[in-house]
């Protein structure tokens, strides 16, 4: 059995399904080979290159995602699908193509399809019409260390500041500045802004925001953060969630798409529409320790359900099955 595992070219902004394949890389064994596009997933010449490029790779391949357009003459596949944001947000003729070439045809030339969370597979199933037993639930893993390094520059105490990773519009870190900035709440954002989200950053005295951090620092931010505010409207997974209870940061999340799913018993869970919901949640954390530390427990109860090695061996049983079926 030889697999290759193909990962696209990412741009500066991109490491999530990077991260998600690197933690489970030391689990898989030789027979599992990795493959990085040599092209960007941008214009339609280079997106023709990937799909020459990785048509004869190996007796399986597997896209991680993003790129799933490229299994279009593969005769063994497996595609993962992290989520649907993509579609949702575009419109006209842009939906029309995005949905043909990134989720309908790779959908029905996949041996097996992956998917990251149930919310995913639902969303998955209102998309395409494809038999159910094709898609596989398999949750993303933990990726993240507990090593951490002090950011010197970090302007708040510990447990003083709510902590909101991403800036993308399904993130609604808008709701979350609108609440910390009219309530006088440190809050600390790792993305880079939009002019409307700098916009609503009136008091720079309450708010600080970081780009490109590294894990180690990542780490220290979790650690030192009051709580991680993770409100958006949909995610296919939400990886902040498990890394914030994997290193005992209290999580607040939304209790729609597959926010609930992942964060189990071991968060808060609000509207993200409502204020209201967000202020009263991030109030209860700052103003109880009990509160604190039940999230805290509880969530590292939770993230024990996405141990890497875990993650890794229900792959290899993937890629076997595959093997094992009749051409």
């Amino acid at each position: 059995m030889e697999v290759t595992l193909v990962l696209r070219k990412s741009m500066s902004n991109q490491f999530s399904i990077e991260k998600v394949f690197n933690s489970l890389h030391q689990y898989f064994g030789p027979q599992v080979k990795r493959h990085k596009s040599s092209f960007y997933s941008h214009g339609i010449w280079n997106r023709l290159r990937i799909i020459q490029e990785i048509t004869y790779l190996g007796d399986l391949v597997h896209i991680a995602g993003d790129i799933t357009f490229a299994n279009l003459f593969i005769k063994k596949s497996i595609v993962t699908f992290h989520d649907f944001e993509f579609i949702h947000r575009a419109r006209g003729l842009k939906r029309f193509i995005l949905n043909l070439f990134w989720v309908k045809l790779p959908s029905k030339r996949a041996t097996k399809i992956t998917v990251i969370s149930k919310a995913s597979q639902e969303a998955l199933f209102d998309l395409v019409d494809i038999p159910k037993n094709k898609v596989n639930l398999i949750y993303n893993p933990i990726t993240i260390g507990k090593k951490s390094a002090p950011l010197k520059n970090l302007k708040f105490a510990i447990n003083s500041f709510v902590f909101c990773i991403g800036t993308k519009a399904n993130k609604n870190l808008e709701t979350v500045i609108e609440v910390t900035q009219s309530n006088h709440i440190n809050l600390v954002i790792l993305g880079d802004l939009s002019k409307k989200q700098q916009s609503l950053l009136k008091n720079d005295s309450t708010f600080q925001n970081f780009t490109n951090v590294s894990e180690k620092h990542l780490v220290y931010l979790y650690q030192q953060a009051a709580l991680l505010c993770f409100c958006s409207f949909e995610e296919g997974f939400g990886l902040p969630i498990i890394e914030a209870q994997y290193l005992d940061c209290p999580v607040i999340t939304s209790n729609c798409s597959s926010m609930p799913e992942v964060a189990g018993n071991g968060a808060l869970l609000v509207n993200p529409n409502s204020k209201e919901e967000i202020l009263k949640a991030i109030k209860y954390v700052f103003s109880s320790e009990e509160a604190r530390l039940e999230l805290v427990s509880q969530g590292r109860k939770n993230a024990k359900r996405f141990a890497p090695k875990e993650i890794a061996r229900q792959y290899i049983d993937l890629y076997n099955e595959v093997f094992e079926e009749k051409n």
